[in-house]
């Protein structure tokens, strides 16, 4: 936590999934700027928190919708997702990028981002997450801050769950070339991390 604080010069938090909440067990804040803190012990709806979103991304499907059987998603502000089928959707996009994005979706002027940390078996031990305000934080610089916490909770997950710092969960194949494919970089060096997002056609492109 302290080193991404360094990096990013942001708060930056620590939370537990309980039920259908994420709790903030820990935090370190940053000193020298208008930031987001003081959120030690609060639980805010997984639904609507970047911290809650990333662990909700690796539940299987069954666990998710037992988790939200009763189909009600309380909406804490209008950017809230209230409705299952839009979570799930969302979900699946954050589970493929690697962290989770939340523009006022829990406190209006807030934007939240937080990545999953995750066991030997991909499910979640927990996330770390950064907020900063929405007026100084452009989509760009919400996904660069997005890559930043991906990798640190990778290298957390690398140390605690003791799995390879990769989001494949088998490895890479060999396979035969196709002659019709120009190849810019060899198949090994592909490992869908380091999701970069590109606004203009509304894509994520990976390494």
């Amino acid at each position: 936590l302290r080193r991404l604080n360094d990096v990013l010069g942001e708060s930056v938090r620590l939370a537990i999934l309980d039920d259908r909440n994420a709790l903030v067990v820990d935090e370190v804040a940053a000193s020298n700027r208008l930031t987001v803190s003081g959120s030690i012990g609060r639980r805010v709806p997984a639904h609507a928190s970047a911290m809650g979103k990333t662990m909700l991304a690796h539940l299987d499907a069954e666990a998710l919708r037992r988790m939200f059987k009763d189909g009600s998603l309380s909406s804490e502000t209008p950017n809230t997702i209230t409705a299952l089928s839009a979570l799930e959707a969302e979900l699946v996009i954050i589970r493929a990028r690697g962290y989770a994005l939340a523009v006022e979706e829990l406190d209006v002027g807030v934007t939240s981002v937080a990545a999953a940390i995750l066991d030997h078996n991909n499910q979640p031990l927990g996330a770390i997450g950064v907020s900063v305000p929405t007026a100084r934080l452009s989509r760009d610089q919400a996904h660069s801050i997005g890559r930043e916490v991906f990798e640190a909770a990778s290298r957390i997950s690398g140390n605690v769950g003791r799995r390879l710092l990769t989001v494949l969960e088998v490895p890479p194949q060999r396979v035969a070339p196709d002659p019709s494919i120009h190849v810019l970089a060899k198949s090994e060096a592909f490992i869908g991390e380091s999701p970069v997002d590109m606004p203009k056609t509304g894509e994520d492109a990976w390494v």
